[in-house]
């Protein structure tokens, strides 16, 4: 029999997998593939809702309290909030002391002030690691080469340096992985392929903002003539 030297798991869909490594002492590391502990003031900001209205919901289930009494029993930790304080951020139990997080920070959903000053208080820190690829990528949409990289961001620097915008349009790792159901020939229970839905995708980009008449990625304008130098003073 050999116990496990650390744990690492998803700290949205398997909480249980900290609650049980803390009440073994077993080390654990979270996995955090949404973009950041932010990632809840994202979603109620595109969806409705807020975090006090969901804790809310979550004290008056009684059903729910009674799971929440019996975790706490069981694993002898009586001071789990468990989402039911107004004044803690959610799912904070669910991180650990060092958590990894699968973008980076320039592209993190905003953490709301009074979060961020919870987790620096409690000493929980969040990794930005970037995508965890590793060297060979599960992928079938085709990647391009060192050299295609080096010319796409000689672009982006020449498009940058004359002070013209750069859009980064992302599809992610799911659709252009390969994944049988969600990947590039996946469907996802719909009509499209991860394959057809990205072309869709850029197709529509490039037409509603690379065309000439665009302000975007059309050619930055001419710079402004010089101005005409002064006329001769008149003779005296």
């Amino acid at each position: 029999h050999r116990s496990p030297h650390l744990v690492v798991y998803c700290p949205v869909l398997c909480s249980v997998a900290h609650l049980a490594a803390t009440y073994l002492n077993i080390p654990d590391v979270s996995l955090l593939t949404a973009a950041g502990p932010g990632f809840w003031d994202a979603a109620f900001a595109s969806s409705g809702g807020s975090a006090a209205g969901l804790i809310t919901a979550i004290r008056v289930n009684t059903a729910n309290t009674r799971a929440i009494e019996g975790i706490r029993s069981l694993i002898n930790m009586p001071n789990l909030s468990l989402n039911t304080s107004e004044s803690e951020p959610l799912i904070h139990e669910y991180y650990t002391g060092v958590n990894i997080v699968t973008t980076i920070a320039s592209m993190a959903d905003v953490l709301n002030e009074n979060d961020a000053q919870f987790y620096e208080s409690k000493g929980k820190k969040f990794e930005f690691v970037g995508p965890l690829l590793g060297e060979s990528q599960a992928t079938v949409a085709a990647a391009s080469s060192e050299e295609e990289v080096a010319d796409l961001f000689k672009h982006v620097q020449e498009a940058a340096a004359a002070n013209r915008k750069v859009i980064y349009v992302s599809m992610g790792t799911v659709v252009t992985g390969d994944a049988p159901e969600h990947g590039w020939n996946g469907t996802s229970g719909s009509a499209l392929t991860g394959k057809q839905l990205c072309q869709a995708v850029f197709q529509a980009v490039f037409a509603e903002l690379g065309s000439g008449e665009s302000p975007l990625l059309s050619p930055p304008p001419p710079p402004p003539p010089p101005p005409s130098p002064a006329p001769p003073p008149p003779p005296p």
